[in-house]
């Protein structure tokens, strides 16, 4: 039995779907691929310890980290991520309208620096035909 400092886990980078697969081994990669050799890859992966690569694939193997960086304590809080509600029994417009002004002006900035870099290319002017003015609470 191999010990959790030894343990590793073959990733498979698909490039032409830019996704990425994990294997707990190699033997569970290969017989879901059967194109790919299993006796070529182990080779090539253990001796040269060096990435397979191909035109389609970039097989690696990768050591499990099992110690934590961080160790909790009882003092860290707890927040929710998510909240389950039924389709149209909530005003998505309305929810995310009053999300927004819940969070601080410097958030609310620096979103909108985030979108307006990720969606404005650069040297293109952001049209500012209409302007709705609201009072922020």
């Amino acid at each position: 039995m191999k010990k959790y400092s030894e343990a590793r886990v073959i990733t498979i980078y698909w490039k032409t779907q830019a996704r990425l697969d994990i294997y707990s081994n190699l033997k569970n990669f290969c017989s879901a691929y059967p194109e790919y050799n299993y006796n070529t890859l182990n080779n090539y992966l253990s001796k040269k310890k060096i990435a397979y690569e191909d035109n389609f694939v970039k097989i690696e193997r990768k050591p499990i980290f099992s110690k934590f960086s961080h160790v909790a304590d009882f003092t860290d809080k707890m927040y929710v991520v998510r909240k389950k509600v039924k389709i149209n029994q909530e005003d998505e417009k309305e929810v995310d309208h009053l999300y927004w002004l819940s969070q601080p002006v410097q958030k609310r900035a620096q979103a909108l620096t985030h979108l307006i870099h990720h969606y404005v290319k650069p040297g293109q002017k952001i049209e500012k035909v209409a302007v709705k003015r609201i009072k922020l609470k």
